[in-house]
Protein backbone atom coordinates (compact mmCIF):
# COMPACT_ATOMS: atom_id res chain seq x y z
CA UNK A 1 0.00 0.00 0.00
CA UNK A 2 1.58 3.39 -0.67
CA UNK A 3 1.44 7.12 1.35
CA UNK A 4 -2.13 7.79 1.46
CA UNK A 5 -3.38 11.73 1.30
CA UNK A 6 -5.93 10.14 3.79
CA UNK A 7 -3.67 9.46 6.72
CA UNK A 8 -0.64 11.82 5.79
CA UNK A 9 1.84 8.85 6.54
CA UNK A 10 3.34 5.63 4.91
CA UNK A 11 0.67 2.80 5.45
CA UNK A 12 1.46 -0.69 5.62
CA UNK A 13 1.38 -3.23 3.07
CA UNK A 14 -2.26 -4.13 3.25
CA UNK A 15 -5.11 -2.66 5.66
CA UNK A 16 -5.88 -6.33 6.20
CA UNK A 17 -2.30 -7.50 7.83
CA UNK A 18 -2.60 -4.77 10.40
CA UNK A 19 -6.37 -6.09 11.14
CA UNK A 20 -5.06 -9.71 11.45
CA UNK A 21 -2.45 -8.77 13.75
CA UNK A 22 -4.26 -6.98 16.13
CA UNK A 23 -6.73 -9.28 16.41
CA UNK A 24 -5.04 -12.68 16.46
CA UNK A 25 -3.18 -11.13 20.00
CA UNK A 26 -4.90 -10.95 23.15
CA UNK A 27 -8.08 -13.48 24.72
CA UNK A 28 -11.27 -13.54 23.09
CA UNK A 29 -12.62 -12.52 26.32
CA UNK A 30 -10.91 -9.20 26.67
CA UNK A 31 -12.48 -6.18 26.43
CA UNK A 32 -11.06 -3.83 23.58
CA UNK A 33 -11.81 -0.21 24.34
CA UNK A 34 -12.08 2.40 21.35
CA UNK A 35 -8.70 3.49 23.28
CA UNK A 36 -6.75 -0.03 22.04
CA UNK A 37 -8.31 0.23 18.30
CA UNK A 38 -6.75 3.91 17.95
CA UNK A 39 -3.47 3.03 19.61
CA UNK A 40 -2.73 -0.27 17.79
CA UNK A 41 -3.09 1.62 14.51
CA UNK A 42 -0.57 4.58 15.50
CA UNK A 43 -0.73 7.59 12.92
CA UNK A 44 -3.19 5.09 10.74
CA UNK A 45 -5.89 5.29 12.93
CA UNK A 46 -8.16 7.71 11.06
CA UNK A 47 -8.09 5.66 7.59
CA UNK A 48 -8.14 2.13 9.35
CA UNK A 49 -9.93 2.94 12.40
CA UNK A 50 -12.72 4.24 10.18
CA UNK A 51 -12.89 0.61 8.55
CA UNK A 52 -12.26 -0.83 11.64
CA UNK A 53 -15.38 0.69 13.35
CA UNK A 54 -17.21 0.23 9.88
CA UNK A 55 -16.73 -3.65 9.35
CA UNK A 56 -18.99 -4.97 12.10
CA UNK A 57 -22.26 -3.49 10.68
CA UNK A 58 -21.06 -4.64 6.93
CA UNK A 59 -21.60 -8.77 7.82
CA UNK A 60 -25.09 -10.51 7.93
CA UNK A 61 -24.68 -11.69 11.58
CA UNK A 62 -26.68 -11.36 14.62
CA UNK A 63 -25.95 -8.19 16.04
CA UNK A 64 -24.18 -7.18 19.29
CA UNK A 65 -26.75 -4.67 20.95
CA UNK A 66 -25.44 -1.41 20.71
CA UNK A 67 -22.66 -2.00 18.43
CA UNK A 68 -23.68 0.81 16.02
CA UNK A 69 -24.26 3.33 18.71
CA UNK A 70 -20.30 2.54 20.21
CA UNK A 71 -18.49 2.23 16.78
CA UNK A 72 -20.53 4.97 14.82
CA UNK A 73 -19.93 7.85 17.04
CA UNK A 74 -16.04 7.60 16.94
CA UNK A 75 -16.38 6.79 13.32
CA UNK A 76 -18.32 10.07 12.93
CA UNK A 77 -15.65 12.05 15.03
CA UNK A 78 -13.04 10.74 13.11
CA UNK A 79 -14.28 10.98 9.67
CA UNK A 80 -15.32 14.80 10.55
CA UNK A 81 -11.84 15.65 12.07
CA UNK A 82 -10.15 13.99 8.48
CA UNK A 83 -13.13 16.57 6.61
CA UNK A 84 -11.54 19.79 8.72
CA UNK A 85 -7.85 18.55 7.85
CA UNK A 86 -7.35 17.83 11.10
CA UNK A 87 -4.15 15.18 11.32
CA UNK A 88 -3.59 15.37 15.26
CA UNK A 89 -7.06 13.11 15.68
CA UNK A 90 -8.90 13.50 19.13
CA UNK A 91 -11.62 11.92 20.68
CA UNK A 92 -13.57 12.32 24.38
CA UNK A 93 -12.20 10.06 27.06
CA UNK A 94 -15.74 8.43 27.58
CA UNK A 95 -15.43 6.81 24.25
CA UNK A 96 -12.30 6.11 23.85
CA UNK A 97 -13.64 3.89 27.27
CA UNK A 98 -16.05 2.46 24.86
CA UNK A 99 -15.09 -1.72 24.84
CA UNK A 100 -16.28 -5.04 22.90
CA UNK A 101 -15.01 -8.33 23.45
CA UNK A 102 -11.95 -9.13 21.06
CA UNK A 103 -13.67 -12.44 20.16
CA UNK A 104 -16.96 -10.43 19.17
CA UNK A 105 -14.96 -8.12 17.08
CA UNK A 106 -12.68 -10.97 15.91
CA UNK A 107 -15.62 -12.81 14.63
CA UNK A 108 -17.31 -10.19 12.57
CA UNK A 109 -13.70 -9.37 10.80
CA UNK A 110 -12.72 -12.81 9.76
CA UNK A 111 -16.22 -12.64 8.44
CA UNK A 112 -15.79 -9.86 6.54
CA UNK A 113 -12.10 -10.14 5.38
CA UNK A 114 -12.32 -12.39 2.29
CA UNK A 115 -14.39 -9.29 0.67
CA UNK A 116 -11.34 -6.99 2.55
CA UNK A 117 -8.89 -9.31 0.50
CA UNK A 118 -10.36 -8.83 -2.88
CA UNK A 119 -10.88 -5.41 -2.41
CA UNK A 120 -7.22 -4.86 -1.75
CA UNK A 121 -6.46 -6.81 -5.01
CA UNK A 122 -9.24 -4.81 -6.70
CA UNK A 123 -8.57 -1.73 -6.25
CA UNK A 124 -5.69 0.66 -7.28
CA UNK A 125 -4.38 4.11 -8.17
CA UNK A 126 -6.66 5.91 -10.45
CA UNK A 127 -8.68 9.12 -11.15
CA UNK A 128 -6.94 10.97 -8.71
CA UNK A 129 -8.66 13.94 -8.60
CA UNK A 130 -11.48 12.19 -6.34
CA UNK A 131 -9.26 11.60 -3.85
CA UNK A 132 -6.73 14.72 -4.05
CA UNK A 133 -6.80 17.25 -1.57
CA UNK A 134 -10.08 18.92 -1.34
CA UNK A 135 -11.89 15.96 -2.79
CA UNK A 136 -10.73 13.73 -0.08
CA UNK A 137 -11.94 16.01 2.48
CA UNK A 138 -15.66 16.13 0.67
CA UNK A 139 -15.57 12.18 0.45
CA UNK A 140 -14.46 12.31 5.02
CA UNK A 141 -17.33 14.91 5.09
CA UNK A 142 -19.58 11.97 3.37
CA UNK A 143 -18.46 9.56 5.66
CA UNK A 144 -19.63 11.15 8.75
CA UNK A 145 -22.93 11.63 7.19
CA UNK A 146 -23.33 8.14 6.36
CA UNK A 147 -21.82 7.69 10.06
CA UNK A 148 -24.31 9.23 11.37
CA UNK A 149 -26.93 7.12 9.87
CA UNK A 150 -24.94 4.15 10.70
CA UNK A 151 -25.21 4.96 14.32
CA UNK A 152 -29.23 5.32 14.28
CA UNK A 153 -31.17 2.42 15.51
CA UNK A 154 -32.92 1.46 12.32
CA UNK A 155 -33.53 -2.16 11.59
CA UNK A 156 -31.82 -3.31 8.54
CA UNK A 157 -30.59 -0.23 8.01
CA UNK A 158 -26.75 -0.56 8.90
CA UNK A 159 -25.34 -2.95 5.81
CA UNK A 160 -25.33 0.16 2.95
CA UNK A 161 -24.13 2.75 5.13
CA UNK A 162 -21.58 0.30 6.44
CA UNK A 163 -20.57 -0.98 3.04
CA UNK A 164 -20.46 2.72 1.66
CA UNK A 165 -17.85 3.88 4.42
CA UNK A 166 -15.80 1.10 3.80
CA UNK A 167 -15.50 1.43 0.14
CA UNK A 168 -14.99 5.42 0.77
CA UNK A 169 -12.35 5.15 3.07
CA UNK A 170 -10.37 1.94 0.95
CA UNK A 171 -10.84 4.44 -2.04
CA UNK A 172 -8.97 7.06 -0.08
CA UNK A 173 -6.33 5.07 1.43
CA UNK A 174 -5.71 3.37 -1.71
CA UNK A 175 -5.85 6.60 -4.23
CA UNK A 176 -9.12 4.87 -6.16
CA UNK A 177 -11.38 7.58 -7.46
CA UNK A 178 -13.17 4.43 -8.79
CA UNK A 179 -13.49 3.06 -5.76
CA UNK A 180 -14.89 6.52 -4.26
CA UNK A 181 -17.73 6.48 -6.99
CA UNK A 182 -18.75 3.54 -6.19
CA UNK A 183 -19.14 4.05 -2.59
CA UNK A 184 -20.98 7.34 -3.28
CA UNK A 185 -23.26 5.67 -5.39
CA UNK A 186 -23.89 2.96 -2.85
CA UNK A 187 -23.74 5.82 -0.12
CA UNK A 188 -26.96 7.15 -1.97
CA UNK A 189 -28.62 4.19 -2.08
CA UNK A 190 -27.84 3.63 1.75
CA UNK A 191 -29.58 7.40 2.80
CA UNK A 192 -32.80 6.77 0.18
CA UNK A 193 -33.10 3.13 1.38
CA UNK A 194 -33.36 4.52 5.57
CA UNK A 195 -35.54 6.88 4.56
CA UNK A 196 -37.69 4.23 2.90
CA UNK A 197 -37.50 2.32 6.18
CA UNK A 198 -37.86 5.45 8.68
CA UNK A 199 -41.07 6.32 6.68
CA UNK A 200 -42.69 2.99 6.38
CA UNK A 201 -41.92 2.39 9.94
CA UNK A 202 -43.79 5.98 10.53
CA UNK A 203 -46.60 4.72 8.00
CA UNK A 204 -46.99 1.48 9.65
CA UNK A 205 -47.34 2.97 13.27
CA UNK A 206 -50.07 5.44 11.92
CA UNK A 207 -52.33 2.25 10.48
CA UNK A 208 -51.72 0.76 13.52
CA UNK A 209 -52.88 3.45 15.95
CA UNK A 210 -55.89 4.24 13.52
CA UNK A 211 -56.80 0.12 13.17
CA UNK A 212 -56.97 -0.07 17.17
CA UNK A 213 -57.89 3.17 18.23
Amino acid sequence: MKSSNFTGTQAPARVSDVLIALFNSGDPDDRVTVADLIGALHERAAGIGILLFAVPNAVPLPGIPGVSAVLGAPLILLALQLALGRRDLWLPQWMLKQSLRRGDYARFFYKFLPGLLWMERAFKPRLRRFTAYGADRIVAFAIAVLGAILALPIIFGNLLPAWAIILLALGLIEEDGVAVIIGSVVGVLAVAWNLFLVLGGVVLVETLIKTWF
